[in-house]
This record gives structure tokens, sequence and C-alpha cells, in this order.
């Protein structure tokens, strides 16, 4: 027994000898995190030790992390929130216990061999005490979502998805409220004058060097922090919008192989520490200020398209060559290809693209549709700096197949990503129909073998097709083999299709139905936009009378001479014998 004892107290003092000397070299640091109400009830939440510890000086912010079960959210400085269940913990109060005098200035603590402090405390305790946050701190702070305005959801094929990328840390100052509204944020742009706001970047940051060659925007300034930067505009930079989205662009152009977060357009939420951000979609870029709860609404950040027709041309004829404009305007900073596919009604002959102020295009035609393609490089360069317009002049001919007294619809469609826009033109030809009549005929029965000519401004007769003959009649095209300008009543109304109501023809009765009168002057035709017109067009019976200063009225002047001298010589010889 004796000698088991002796055995037995060697080998303490063997495993004591080692230990002692452990302790003088090395160190512990016990971390123990807590949560409650400060009454005593704090809930040990997780305690961790760090063993090993060589003698020397050691930032307590290194040795910290969060614990398991944990969310980080916020940090200012080293006070972090947590987020544990659901529920917001501020960190109150830290609790740093060492062998040697932490330094509150630059958060370290120093292990010594000799301890003079503490006794014979050779390790570190450190405890974090964090108390329940319920007003200042909501579930729904600390997020990013982007909304579309209303006026663009209608025009949107699919959600908008945007890339997010944090560029700068940001600190605010204790006067800036927590809320920060949409128009602070879009577009903010960092200020060298006191904002409220600090703008920081460190040399480990995958921005860094991006950030550092461009001196053109930024001024890197070292802090008393190793390699964390204050970052200021540079002093030629002028701080608005503008500034911003020409910054995005640039920053744009590094973004691959970066960090990032997917966010979809009215749906997802980014949960996010306070920062500047780069925010990249396929329509636009912009930097967004974050510092707590942030909704984007997206406005007028998408091209528009108009259409128009010449103003000679909204009313046609057929035949007629008409003229189109489109203009597309790109918001600044716009940067996909776009396509802009034109489609006319049956009644629309495209023709050619006669005029675009850009020469980088593509164009497909058929009869009555056409697209034209325009790559991302011609957009951009468009709306580099400014919005951008982008203008084709184009014609179409009205063709045979045009309906009458029916707008001729024409819709082009912008398509822009996932943004699609449509605008119409139309023209308009009309049509009218003719009654030829006995001017005593209370019935108005239709009178056959008039013979009608169509004149126009210029008093040319205007070419008809024939659909149906003495019936129906259409303004000729180039088209057609054959054409007249003369046509005859039968047994029903004449109808003429295709004439420009903005236009100002007259009718010319040019043969009279036998045993009636031709009409001695041309009647002026009122046409009235897409509301069909009927012409009634009276002939009264008797001889025709010859032209003024032809022979017959010689030969009536003479029988008019005759019958007075008759009369008078009548009127004499009965006198006489009255007399006698």
């Amino acid at each position: 027994m004796k000698k088991f004892l002796i055995v037995l107290l060697t080998a303490m003092c063997l495993m004591i000898i080692p230990t002692a000397a452990y302790a003088a070299d090395t160190h512990d640091v016990e971390v123990e995190w807590y949560i409650g109400d400060w009454s005593g009830n704090d809930q040990l939440l997780e305690s961790r030790s760090i063993y090993n510890i060589p003698n020397g000086d050691y930032n307590y912010k290194d040795l910290v992390w969060n614990p398991d079960g944990a969310t980080f959210y916020r940090e200012y400085g080293i006070f972090p929130i947590i987020r544990v269940n659901g529920k917001y913990y501020l960190l109150s109060y830290m609790d740093v216990r060492c062998n040697y005098p932490m330094n509150n200035d630059t958060y370290t603590i120093t292990f010594k061999e000799n301890p003079n402090h503490y006794g014979d405390d050779e390790n570190a305790y450190i405890g974090l005490y964090y108390s329940e946050v319920k007003v200042a701190i909501k579930e729904n702070k600390d997020k990013i979502k982007v909304s579309i305005d209303g006026s663009a959801n209608d025009n949107l094929t699919e959600p908008t998805t945007y890339q997010v990328y944090q560029i700068f840390d940001v600190r605010k100052s204790s006067d800036v409220q927590e809320d920060v509204t949409t128009d602070e944020t879009v577009g903010k742009m960092i200020t060298n004058e006191d904002s409220g706001f600090a703008y920081y970047i460190r040399n480990d940051s995958e921005w860094y060097d991006v950030i550092a060659s461009m001196p053109q925007y930024f001024t890197l300034i070292l802090t008393t922090e190793e390699g964390l930067y204050n970052v200021t505009l540079a002093d030629n930079v002028e701080p608005k919008e503008s500034t911003a989205i020409e910054i995005a662009a640039e920053l744009e152009k590094h973004i691959e192989g970066k960090t990032s977060t997917t966010l979809t357009a009215n749906e997802a939420n980014m949960e996010m520490n306070p920062g500047y951000y780069l925010i990249v979609s396929p329509i636009n870029s912009n930097l967004i200020l974050a510092t707590t709860n942030i909704d984007i609404t997206e406005k007028a950040q998408y091209p528009t398209i108009e259409k128009t027709i010449a103003e000679e041309d909204i009313n046609s004829s057929i035949g007629q060559l008409v003229h189109f404009t489109i203009n597309v305007k790109f918001p600044r900073g716009s940067k996909a290809s776009a396509t802009i596919t034109d489609t006319m009604d049956e009644g629309l002959t495209f023709k050619e693209i006669t005029s675009a102020n850009i020469s980088n295009y593509t164009a497909t035609a058929t009869n009555n549709t056409f697209e034209i393609n325009v790559d991302a490089d011609t957009v951009r360069a468009l709306a580099a700096n400014g919005e951008g317009i982008l203008t084709f002049e184009y014609t179409a001919l009205v063709n045979k197949k045009a309906v009458i007294n029916t707008d001729i619809n024409n819709e082009v469609t912008l398509t822009y990503v996932n943004y699609v826009q449509s605008d119409f033109a139309k023209t308009s030809t009309t049509g009218m129909k003719i009654l030829k009549y006995a001017t005593k005929d209370a019935d108005k029965n239709i009178l056959a073998g008039a013979g009608f000519q169509i004149l126009d401004e210029e008093n040319n007769p205007v070419e008809l097709y024939e659909i149906i003959p003495n019936e129906e009649y259409r303004v000729a095209t180039e088209e057609d083999a054959t054409s007249m300008n003369t046509f005859y009543t039968k047994n029903t109304l004449v109808t003429i299709n295709g004439l420009d109501a903005d236009k100002h023809y007259k009718l010319k009765e040019i043969a009279a139905p036998a045993g009636y009168n031709r009409l001695s002057s041309d009647i002026e035709i009122e046409l009235q936009l897409n509301t069909p017109i009927t012409m009634e067009v009276a002939n009264s019976q008797g001889i025709e009378l010859p032209s003024t200063g032809g022979i017959g009225v010689i030969v009536i002047y003479g029988i008019g001479a005759i019958l007075i001298i008759s009369a008078v010589t009548y009127f004499v010889i009965q006198s006489r014998r009255k007399r006698k």
C-alpha cells in the first residue's frame, strides 16, 4: 500500500509540473453569451473555450464570433445585434477579464507570463450580455425589397431580377433617422461634406482593388484601424444621381466573380448589413444606400416607344404611299439589346426604311411585317450621357386589301429584356355610293346608262379597277393589269372605294341616259372619314340644249324672229279690217 501511494504521488507530480509550465506560456479564453432581461434570469446562450493562446496582445474582437443558433444582424463598430428565434438582442454589456488590463481604445487584451494584476489568473474571460430590443428593431428591418412602378408592371413578361453587390460599409451618425426612404437611397451619392453617413472599405474586400483603380471617382483615406479606409468622392466629382448611374455602369464592368445576392422584384427580400450597394438588372444599374429597411420603387427606368403617321397620310387612298415614324427613348444607363417588331394590317404593304439615326442595326421584312434588331453596344452608346433616342422612318403602301371606312392599323412592339410595350398608328381610306335617278321620280328608281368620271384635285380622272361590272369599283394600284376612268350605271347603286377623305374630288357626268339631260356642271364630293356616303344625282327629261355659241342658237333666234314678225303682221291686218 505504501509503495502504491508513492507511485501515485509521483504520477501526480509529473502531471502538475507540465501544467504549471504550460500555464506560464499559454492561456485559455472562455467566452460566454447571455441573453435576458437583466432581472437575474439571463439565459446562457452558449459557452465556448479557446485554448493555447500564446503570450502577446490580442484584439478580442478576433476572439469573439457569433454563438451557434444566433444570426448576426448589424454591426456598428464592435457592437452587434443578434437575432435568436425571431427576437433581436443588443449587446448591452461586455465583461472582459485578463491577467493584464485591456486597452479600451484598441479593444486589445494582453497575456503576460508573469501576471501582476488579477492574482494568479493566467487566463481570460469574456462575457457578452444581450438585452432584447422591442421597439428600435422590428422583424422586417434590414432588408432590401425592389418594387416595380405600377405603370410598368403591365408590360413585364416575367418578374425582373436584380443582382446586389455590397461595395462599401456604411456607418451613420445618431442624428440620422433610423428609416431611410426610397428617395434618399436610390442613386444617393457619397459627399465630401458631413451628411450623416461615413463610407468604409477594407483592403481585404473583393472590391478594394476595383475602388483603388478608380481615383477619378473615389479617394481612399487610411483610418487609425489598420486596413480600413474611409471613402470620399474625388474633388472634381459632383455628388448627384447622374454621377451614381455613371459610377454604377463602371462598377458593373467588374462584377464577374464577385459575391452577390439575387433579388426578385415584388417578391424577395434580402437581409443585409448597412452598406453602399451596386444593384444591377438586365435593364440598368444604380447605387443604393441601405441603412435599415429599404423598399425601392423603380420608376421610369424602361424605354418607351412611340409610333406616328404623317399628318397628310392619316386619311389615304388605295395605292397611296404612307409615311410612318418610330421613336424609341432609352433612359440613361440602358444597356440591353432591343427588338422592334412592326405588324401591319393586311391592307398595308411594307415598302422600305427611308431614314434611321443609327447605322448599326439589322432589319428583316415580309409583305406587311418587319423586325429591327439593335444590339446592346448601340443602345449603351445612345444612352451613355443622357436619354438616348432611336428614330426610324419608313413607308408602306395602302393596297387593294384595305378595308374601306375602317381604321387600317399598324402596331409596333418594343421588346427589351422582359419589358414589352406597343403603340399604334393608323390610316383610313373611304368609299361612296352613287344613286342615279329621274328628277320627277319620287321613288328614286335607278337610271341606267349614265356615264361618270371621278376627278381629282387637278381635274384628272381617277383610274379605277372594276370589281363588279357597272356596280363596284376601287381606286386602281400599280399592280392592277387593267384600269378605267369611266363607269356607267346599270340597275343598282354604284360603289367607289379607296378614296382619300382629306382630298377634294368631283363627280363629272359625261353621258346621260337616253331621253334625259346631261348635267351641265360637275358635282363636289364631300367625303366623311370612316362614314360611307351616298351621292344622289338627278336627271331631268327634255331636249338637250346645244352648247353656247353653236348653230342651234342661231336657229332658235331665227324661229323667234319669224314668230314675232308673224304676230306683228297679224295684228296690223286685223286692225285695218276693223277700220273698214
